[in-house]
């Protein structure tokens, strides 16, 4: 989600666990920004009518992530992405084997934001400034949440997209941002997926904290009644 106009350092470090999402909200800052950006609020009400044919393309992602920072987590980076985050975010999280078999069937839930982007070498935990890891959900996926039936600590294969396969919804999984830096970046580079070439899906996310919450909704996100807490949801734009 794009541009904060804040010079600062964000005060918190947690963003969102494996279920919830969170990235720290900065009142006028973040809402300026959501207005300029994220375009008429929408409703919160499901329609669930086939998308534009346009399928997960974890290479289009990239593009429109790269220009802040963030990439694709490469072969053998699993491991160091899930303790930066665990780092992060001081608690426990998803196991890393349920993160690497998402990101093997989708090609793209997992995403770095490294302290030096000009770093060659693998990064290890602690060259990992921000993570994103991002769920694109099938259509039986997205029924799953809504009817209660998905576990974020575990989704399964068949709730997720491969590279290809049309999608009607995006699950952001987590948000971890170590520094202002990275924490900004996560957001424009989800605005970017969002006002770009994934418009036309829906999005869900979990507010981790009162202040997730408040942030959700600043970016157009509206809480909408679940078996899991704290789901919000915002529809697609084209």
């Amino acid at each position: 989600m794009t541009a904060l106009a804040r010079p600062a350092e964000l005060p918190s470090n947690r963003s969102t666990v494996p279920g919830a999402s969170h990235i720290p909200s900065h009142g006028a800052s973040i809402q300026t920004l959501s207005r300029d950006l994220r375009g008429p609020a929408s409703p919160t009400t499901l329609r669930l009518e086939r998308p534009a044919e346009r399928g997960w393309n974890p290479a289009l992602a990239l593009s429109e992530a790269a220009p802040f920072g963030y990439r694709l987590v490469r072969p053998g980076e699993v491991p160091p992405a899930h303790a930066a985050a665990e780092e992060i975010m001081g608690m426990r999280l998803a196991p890393a084997f349920e993160i690497a078999a998402a990101h093997e069937k989708t090609g793209g839930t997992g995403w770095v934001h490294l302290t030096d982007p000009h770093q060659t070498r693998a990064p290890t935990a602690s060259d990992i400034s921000g993570v994103i890891l991002l769920l694109p959900l099938s259509e039986e996926g997205e029924r799953d949440l809504q009817q209660g039936r998905f576990q974020p600590r575990a989704p399964r294969a068949n709730q997720l997209c491969a590279p290809g396969d049309t999608f009607p919804a995006i699950y952001f999984w987590l948000f971890a941002g170590r520094d202002g830096r990275a924490r900004r970046n996560i957001i424009r580079t989800c605005l970017a997926w969002r006002n770009g070439i994934y418009a036309h899906v829906r999005g869900y996310a979990r507010g981790a904290s009162v202040e997730g919450c408040r942030t959700m909704a600043a970016l157009g996100f509206e809480p909408m009644p679940s078996a899991l807490s704290h789901l919000f949801f915002i529809d697609r734009r084209s």
